[in-house]
């Protein structure tokens, strides 16, 4: 995670002018609209193209781990407790396990860039990031270039999974993409550039 130091330069005024991306810049766009490849729903896959025109101004909830690119397309809910049905049905609910070297299963960590690589950011169990646009992935001297809003490409999950939403604090009103546990995933291939806050349960 950023230091204080520039998560207070990122609230400064030199900040405000050299934002790359506002927090607000994905405010008014839903998950469904940025879906940029195929989605399953109700037993029957969709191009993107095509959810959006069928659900459009739908809240709908996605699952996306190795196991959907696997089959080359999101897994997509009407409701949270059908997502949850569906991850715990394929055997990938939150569990313990025992972590492996080089990493700590009671943290996700999430990369700027695809195949997690580039700059990162991590969350531990039970804990989250509310604006990601308060923390700096590109400081400069006495300002931040770029923040990490709308900047997550790839992700590494710990045991119990990561939730990611593209509107700040966690908001559900457009749903959210879950990342099942102890998986990685490349979320560029279908939500790219669009999350403003994180929770890891």
């Amino acid at each position: 995670m950023s230091s204080p130091k520039f998560r207070t330069a990122a609230l400064g005024i030199a900040t405000a002018a050299a934002l790359a991306l506002p927090a607000s810049a994905m405010a008014d766009t839903s998950l469904l609209d940025s879906l940029s490849s195929p989605a399953k729903i109700d037993g029957r896959t969709y191009s993107a193209q095509q959810m959006k025109h069928k659900f459009a101004g739908q809240k709908l909830y996605f699952v996306l781990g190795s196991k959907e690119e696997g089959s080359g397309a999101v897994a997509a809910f009407h409701s949270k407790s059908a997502a949850k049905a569906y991850v715990a049905a394929t055997g990938r609910a939150p569990k313990k396990g025992v972590a492996r070297a080089a990493y700590s299963g009671y943290q996700t960590v999430f990369y700027s860039d695809a195949f997690l690589e580039g700059p990162s950011i991590a969350a531990g169990s039970n804990s989250g990031i509310g604006d990601l646009s308060q923390y700096c992935m590109s400081p400069q001297l006495w300002w931040c270039n770029a923040t990490w809003d709308n900047q997550i490409s790839s992700a590494k999950t710990g045991y119990s999974g990561a939730y990611l939403y593209n509107r700040p604090w966690n908001v559900t009103t457009d749903g959210y993409v879950y990342i099942p546990g102890q998986d990685s995933v490349e979320l560029w291939r279908y939500f790219n550039d669009v999350t403003s806050s994180v929770w890891v349960p």
